[in-house]
């Protein structure tokens, strides 16, 4: 992707049934380009990061200035209390509801990613291979015996579908539930949107280069 003052691509110029989806690391340039394409398209930016999604956590979370947020509507962040547990299944229920909802109005929705964890889920669908390891979580819970582990996994999902006797089946199920939420079940089955994601990468490479 070229640099931030360069033309945008005729391909993402082109409102149609794929939406643009900005990722990269963190610093190199995902929001700028979001923005730019809103106002060139008549978008609005779906926020895909799991810290912007709380009230009153500013600093250090790069959430979109007062000067674009007058210019640009902005979608999933600033909704969530800071003591409120949130995890990637809310996200993708709520990024979907706010896509549908800017479509019905006529204007492009454009996802601007942050944590890839939401943007997999939301662009992918769900699955069990899609939730990373936790290992300050799994260190914690390998240190539970066996009736505690399933005594924390069945308040989470009474019908998580994993073996009740084995620890190391029920120390994930956790672990993909505290990320993923419930019902375990449903992460197992993969349910892409009925829109397809146009991933467009930046890199410092291509940054420097364009």
């Amino acid at each position: 992707m070229a640099g931030s003052d360069a033309p945008l691509p005729s391909k993402l110029l082109k409102p149609a049934a794929s939406v643009p989806v900005i990722v990269g690391p963190t610093g190199i340039g995902k929001s700028q380009l979001a923005f730019r394409l809103a106002l060139e398209l008549g978008g609005e930016i779906v926020v895909a990061d799991s810290r912007q999604v709380y009230e009153m956590l500013d600093i250090a979370t790069n959430k979109p200035s007062p000067e674009q947020r007058q210019q640009v509507r902005y979608h999933m962040i600033d909704f969530v209390d800071p003591a409120a547990t949130f995890n990637a299944a809310h996200y993708v229920q709520g990024a979907r509801a706010a896509i549908a909802d800017i479509a019905a109005r006529a204007r492009v929705p454009i996802i601007e990613g942050g944590t890839m964890l939401y943007v997999d889920a939301l662009c992918d669908g769900f699955t069990l291979t899609g939730v990373p390891p936790n290992p300050e979580l799994r260190a914690q819970l390998n240190e539970m015996n066996a009736a505690a582990l399933r005594e924390r996994l069945l308040a989470m999902d009474t019908d998580p579908g994993v073996d009740l006797q084995n620890p190391v089946r029920m120390v994930r199920a956790i672990e993909v539930l505290e990320s993923a939420g419930p019902p375990l079940r449903s992460l197992r089955k993969r349910r892409p949107p009925p829109w397809n994601a146009l991933r467009v990468g930046l890199t410092a490479e291509s940054l420097a280069t364009g």
